[in-house]
């Protein structure tokens, strides 16, 4: 679970990190206005729908599982 908030670049809190724990739970944890989420808003493009290669954006992920990846997603702060 931890890699999806890695393309949220710490704008969305995951409720495996509350107390108690909630895995099925998600929410923006950014204040309206806040740059960061403003940029991460603007990557996913679902204007083009075609069969070819995307750019890598959050949600379309080349290859989640990579080990730098794996372990950028275990190093992320927990938020409590």
């Amino acid at each position: 679970m931890r890699d999806i908030l890695l393309d949220g670049e710490g704008t969305v809190a995951w409720g495996g990190d509350l107390n108690p724990v909630k895995a099925s739970h998600f929410h923006i944890a950014a204040r309206p206005g806040d740059d960061v989420l403003a940029r991460v808003a603007a990557r996913p493009d679902t204007s083009a729908h075609t069969s070819r290669p995307r750019a890598q954006t959050a949600g379309t992920v080349a290859a989640p599982a990579t080990p730098a990846r794996r372990a950028k997603a275990r190093a992320m702060p927990r938020r409590r």
